[in-house]
């Protein structure tokens, strides 16, 4: 049974277009780890504030793996759009040779009845379309998905099912309007939104900030 249109449209490149794929996941996962990074950092360096030990074990693998994922990223990156660039040349040169092979077998009254425009768009214009296709938005639309899913995966596996609670709280309050607060000392008013955190609230009272536990 012979190939269809369809299913051999991308056969020269199907192999470099798994590499995409798999490049684009890679640097889309390791894009989220020096954000998830700074998050263990700050709980690894918490119990500094009140004067508790800190695991400098952890501190220096945390960041060494922040770093080594900055690498990663930028490596997989530049991999998945160099591999789309070299697929795409591949790509727009079986293309060309598959129509001009085909326009070679038409009678001459079909170029009669078409300009060379036409032909030429055929050949060269409808062919590199394609660019942005192969070399771009495969990649685009990875790693566009997949940070936002990384994320919300980490937030929730964190957090329990508390998490989105919490931060449906956070984003509410941020997005409060801010209240002003009088200054006792010299009568200075000052307009402080409330700061949330996932321990509690800081608050702007007359002259000194508070801390207040949810």
């Amino acid at each position: 049974m012979s190939q269809g249109p369809q299913e051999s449209f991308f056969a020269p490149v199907r192999g470099s277009l798994a590499a995409i794929v798999t490049l684009s996941l890679i640097g889309a996962a390791s894009s989220v780890v020096p954000f998830i990074a700074i998050v263990e950092l700050a709980r690894t360096l918490l119990p500094a504030i009140d004067g508790g030990p800190v695991d400098a074990g952890r501190v220096w693998t945390i960041v060494i793996v922040a770093v080594v994922a900055l690498f990663v990223s930028a490596a997989s990156a530049f991999g998945a759009g160099a591999v789309g660039h070299f697929a795409d040349g591949r790509l727009q040169l079986s293309l060309r040779q598959r129509i001009v092979r085909h326009l070679q077998r038409l009678p001459l009254g079909w170029f009669d009845q078409r300009s060379s425009g036409t032909v030429r768009k055929l050949v060269e214009s409808d062919v590199t379309s394609l660019h942005q296709l192969v070399a771009h938005t495969i990649q685009d639309l990875l790693t566009a998905i997949a940070v936002p899913v990384i994320g919300l995966v980490y937030l929730f596996g964190t957090g329990g099912r508390f998490s989105s609670f919490r931060r449906s709280q956070q984003v509410a309050a941020c997005g409060q309007p801010p209240f002003t607060r009088t200054d006792a000392g010299n009568g200075t008013k000052r307009t402080v939104p409330p700061y949330p955190t996932d321990r509690g609230w800081w608050e702007f009272s007359p002259g000194t900030w508070s801390f207040s536990a949810s």
